[in-house]
């Protein structure tokens, strides 16, 4: 049974590979028709990079054998470091194999390596009442990944509706860039609350399992980021200053480097919940302790982005409104319930007494 959860996993991962344009390869062999139908959702929408392009970074695949122009390094001046990488990690059989994707998928093999062997580890009595197994996590993952893409392009696309309004065929164009990562949680829980109600999981139980693994993959995603020169803040000239060409003034710009702070920010998040997950005083306290940590940390980063997206024409961002609401609602829900479950053990140590 493992081993061919295993197969299909690698199939869907492949193809998935494919249809975001990291790896052009078509499997063969036996191929899952259930999977494949969630998987060519994404395939439709083709979340490429086959023309990155921006004020900072110069990129075109449609040179001969997908020949790239990096203008500039990157440079953190006081820590005495340059980098000058390529968006494009390698080409294997004619294709661009980007290291934007690359790195979201590493990101995910080992988020799923590391629920393979907590849940190999976890008790059978654990197992039995949180109903959670291997192939459970799977069949949620492999419906996830798609969904959770999808809903970072809408999300996207909705906050820039004067734009796309009006070219609604450019929503499917993800290569010429726009996902938001508040959108694919959205779109990953609201798979996994269905998902759940239908395999009759407890819905804190499955997020309590799967949230330290979101943190992981946030703060592997990050690095992406940084090699297509992108998500940074505005211009600072604090110790972490990281120097990026502008290519429109013909100079370095000296800005936050958000995407490391927002990387750090979501490993300490993974590190806390996964040693809480262990200890944890009642079901859904990770799960419910994932907004409100990720939120206080987003809503700090955000307000120093300078590609936020915005309330309509308004000066709020987006991402710190919403950080604001879910700290404030999973906070409530957070005490609620620790106040809940601490009444009943008080009640119980009460009769206990009486008993006595």
């Amino acid at each position: 049974m493992f081993l061919r959860r295993l197969r299909m996993s690698i199939l869907v991962l492949i193809r998935l590979l494919s249809s975001i344009n990291i790896v052009n390869l078509w499997t063969v062999g036996h191929r899952p028709l259930r999977l494949y139908r969630s998987i060519d959702v994404v395939r439709s929408v083709a979340v490429t990079a086959t023309h990155y392009e921006n004020k900072y970074c110069h990129y075109r695949n449609d040179t001969p054998k997908g020949v790239s122009k990096i203008l500039k390094p990157i440079t953190f001046p006081n820590l005495n470091l340059e980098f000058n990488i390529n968006p494009v990690a390698f080409n294997l059989f004619g294709k661009d194999i980007y290291w934007y994707g690359v790195i979201i998928m590493l990101g995910i093999i080992l988020a799923v390596y590391i629920a393979y062997t907590r849940l190999k580890k976890m008790p059978d009595v654990e197992k039995y009442s949180s109903k959670l197994s291997w192939d459970a996590f799977t069949d949620f993952l492999l419906v996830a990944l798609p969904v959770g893409v999808i809903g970072a392009r809408l999300y996207y696309c909705a906050f820039k509706w004067d734009y796309y309004g009006s070219h609604l065929t450019d929503i499917f164009k993800i290569w010429e860039g726009g996902l938001a990562i508040y959108g694919g949680i959205i779109g990953g829980v609201l798979v996994g609350i269905i998902f759940c109600k239908m395999k009759k999981i407890p819905i804190p139980e499955m997020g309590d399992f799967c949230m330290p693994l979101l943190a992981l993959c946030q703060s592997i995603g990050r690095w992406g980021n940084f090699i297509n020169r992108e998500a940074h803040g505005t211009i600072t000239d604090t110790f972490l200053k990281m120097g990026i060409y502008n290519n429109e003034t013909n100079a370095y710009e000296y800005v936050h480097p958000t995407f490391l702070y927002e990387s750090i920010c979501t490993l300490i998040i993974f590190i806390v919940l996964s040693i809480i997950y262990k200890k944890r005083k009642f079901v859904g306290q990770v799960f419910y302790l994932y907004p409100i940590l990720y939120g206080i940390s987003r809503y700090f980063i955000e307000g120093l982005r300078t590609d936020s997206l915005y309330i309509g024409n308004t000066s709020i961002r987006v991402s710190q409104a919403l950080s604001l609401v879910l700290v404030l609602i999973f906070s409530i829900i957070y005490i609620f319930r620790r106040n809940n479950i601490r009444a009943k053990l008080i009640k119980i140590l009460r009769d206990n007494r009486n008993v006595e």
